[in-house]
């Protein structure tokens, strides 16, 4: 199997700043390096003189690696490495390049020369809106209409790297023409030049022999991933004591892992051997804690961290190298104690009882009126719902209208009321419930063993707990219409199987995704909903390090046992307590929505893909957008893109 990861951004902020149709799109500014390494002079003592450098906003030349040097900054991506941005004048009959100065008024540069709007309109006198800028820009591949052409130069190990935003719709005569523009700018001596392809949409198959004839190779953000031992994915501290093993993992642990298990609990830190997607559960997860998250692939610096295993050590990870140290048991244990200090949370929770398909839900005036509909649908839900909306990818939206076909998914919200509901209706198992919160939010809480006997005892009596009538038949009137939108919609094909998807309070939440907490469970629609009062069973299997689990029998009443009981999983509790997020004031509501499969006998439509959306860049704090990754299926091999 090939796996293949390309980081891909979007024209993004927050979803409730604007609507989509007037998102700003500023590709990321980047960091000025400090005042010792941004004048090279300083280290020069009793050495012949260098040439000044560069002191204005921006330069048409770059002769010298100095020249490089003074006006580079600190590149915040995965790879951290001197970057100068270029903006490229495509306007007139001949190009004109211009490199800002990253260091400009350092420490606090401004906009205009981190920013390549900002440069344009304050330093070049653009006269532009930013969104027709944008448009000129990026979001063209005709060279006629691209009037500015973005990109930068980074200094990469032996070469120096011409490369455009990952969202640039960039065709490759306009990559001929900026590569050429900037090769003939830059005259270091020695210097060796590659484009970098920054997506699959940037290719130079018909051009490549012009490149090579200016003196420049190509390559690939993945080839140069490959080369790199050292990845820091969060930087931090940690003290804890290595293991290699996720089984039992706690927070005084530190992983040094082979494989990025999907079920990972709280730790201290994690070191992986394999390259991460930066959308993995544990580097989302890392970024939320504030724990570090590191990449090794040098063997020989993996063996001598392995003398370590089984002992307390502090680990510290920064941007361009790591540390390893001794430390004590009490040292382990005072760092494991703090996040017990801060206050807990409550999380607030809307009391209604009424279902709702997601184009009901999308039925709000606007995209952002159906946010708060998270009080009472959990994130997952609530985020349908938003899809759905004709401002988004719903029904009448520009994007449907243009493809003809629906974009999100048929299905409804169960509300959070309902678990509430069904816990009071089982007295057995509120006794429980009631019981292991008081433990877990004591000074003592239950630790190792007999934490994870009190959550198995939680889970079993969610499984042979009876499902309150009210319930029954509400989800049951709602999946009738769903079944008659389904058959509305895709007249060929019957919905016979559906699936139920854990859509939490405490998920999808600021600083706080939830990615791979809960469980969901496909239920079939053969025997109607299946027996309210039945005991069920939950049959997992491994898969490499994914564990699949399945409700047994396989009906809608027991997937709703198993979808509540998920938020009674030890890593769950886990997360909610480093967060400190009051568990009784967490709740479970269910997202119902059709499963993939369900038009590939009657229609020939299959699922190729699934992607994960993150509202935010996790490589670096200098960009603004939105981070895709996606996974399918192409033959026998899967891609991450």
């Amino acid at each position: 199997m090939r796996f293949v990861t390309i980081l891909v951004l979007f024209a993004s902020i927050a979803v409730q700043a604007a609507p989509p149709s007037r998102l700003r799109f500023r590709p990321g500014g980047t960091r000025p390096k400090t005042t010792e390494t941004a004048n090279p002079n300083e280290r020069r003592n009793g050495m012949a003189p260098m040439p000044e450098p560069i002191s204005g906003p921006g330069a048409s030349q770059i002769a010298t690696s100095s020249d490089f040097s003074s006006i580079a900054s600190h590149g915040e991506g995965v790879i951290k490495s001197d970057v100068v941005k270029f903006l490229i004048d495509n306007r007139g009959q001949m190009p004109k390049v211009y490199f800002l100065n990253g260091n400009y008024q350092a420490p606090n540069p401004p906009d205009f020369v981190k920013y390549h709007y900002d440069f344009a309109a304050g330093i070049l006198g653009v006269r532009m809106g930013l969104e027709a800028f944008n448009q000129a820009t990026y979001f063209t591949n005709d060279l006629s209409k691209k009037k500015f052409i973005a990109g930068t130069l980074q200094r990469y190990s032996g070469f120096f790297g011409i490369q455009f935003y990952p969202q640039d719709a960039i065709a490759e005569q306009s990559v001929l023409l900026a590569v050429r523009a900037v090769r003939s700018a830059v005259s270091i001596p020695g210097a060796k030049f590659k484009f970098v392809s920054y997506g699959i949409q940037q290719t130079v198959k018909t051009v490549e022999a012009e490149l090579s004839a200016a003196g420049v190779s190509t390559t690939t953000l993945e080839e140069i991933y490959k080369a790199i031992p050292y990845i820091a994915m969060n930087q931090g501290e940690a003290w804890g004591y290595l293991r290699t093993s996720s089984v039992n993992a706690t927070s005084k642990d530190i992983l040094l892992l082979n494989e990025l298990p999907l079920d990972l609990s709280v730790v201290a830190g994690v070191i992986t051997t394999v390259i991460q997607d930066a959308g993995s559960h544990v580097n989302l997860k890392s970024k939320e804690r504030g724990t570090p998250d590191m990449v090794l692939r040098d063997e020989k610096r993996v063996a001598d961290l392995r003398k370590w295993i089984g002992r307390p050590i502090h680990l510290i990870v920064r941007g361009d190298n790591f540390s390893v140290e001794e430390s004590t048991e009490a040292e382990v244990s005072e760092h494991a104690r703090k996040p017990n200090l801060k206050h807990w949370l409550n999380f607030e929770t809307s009391p209604s009882s009424v279902l709702s398909s997601y184009d009901e839900m999308a039925s709000a005036a606007t995209a952002r009126d159906t946010i708060p509909l998270g009080l009472a649908f959990g994130g997952k839900a609530s985020r349908l719902g938003f899809l759905a909306h004709k401002d988004i990818l719903g029904v009448g939206s520009s994007l449907q209208r243009r493809l003809g076909h629906r974009l999100t998914p048929l299905g409804f919200g169960l509300p959070i009321s309902y678990y509430f509901d069904f816990v009071r209706a089982n007295p057995a198992l509120d006794q429980k419930i009631r019981a292991f919160i008081a433990a877990e939010m004591s000074a003592s809480p239950l630790e190792g063993l007999a934490k994870q006997k009190a959550l198995d005892e939680i889970q079993q009596a969610f499984y042979s707990a009876t499902v309150p009538a009210a319930l029954v038949s509400a989800f049951g009137s709602k999946l009738e219409q769903m079944k008659s939108d389904a058959k509305r919609t895709y007249p060929l094909s019957d919905l016979r199987k559906v699936k139920l998807r854990s859509s939490a309070n405490s998920e999808d939440i600021e600083d706080f995704d939830g990615a791979g907490l809960h469980d969901s469970f496909s239920a079939s629609l053969k025997n109607s909903l299946g027996d309210a009062r039945g005991v069920c069973r939950v049959e997992t299997r491994d898969e490499g390090v994914i564990t699949k689990s399945e409700m047994v029998p396989d009906t809608v009443m027991c997937g709703i046992k198993g979808v509540y009981a998920s938020l009674w999983n030890r890593r769950a509790v886990e997360e909610r307590s480093f967060a400190r997020i009051n568990h009784a004031s967490a709740g479970m509501a269910i997202a119902v929505n059709q499963t993939y499969g369900f038009r590939e006998k009657t229609e020939g439509i299959t699922e190729i893909a699934n992607a994960v959306v993150v509202t935010r860049i996790l490589a670096g704090s200098g960009l603004y957008g939105y981070q895709i990754s996606l996974r399918f299926v192409k033959g026998d091999d899967i891609w991450l893109c």
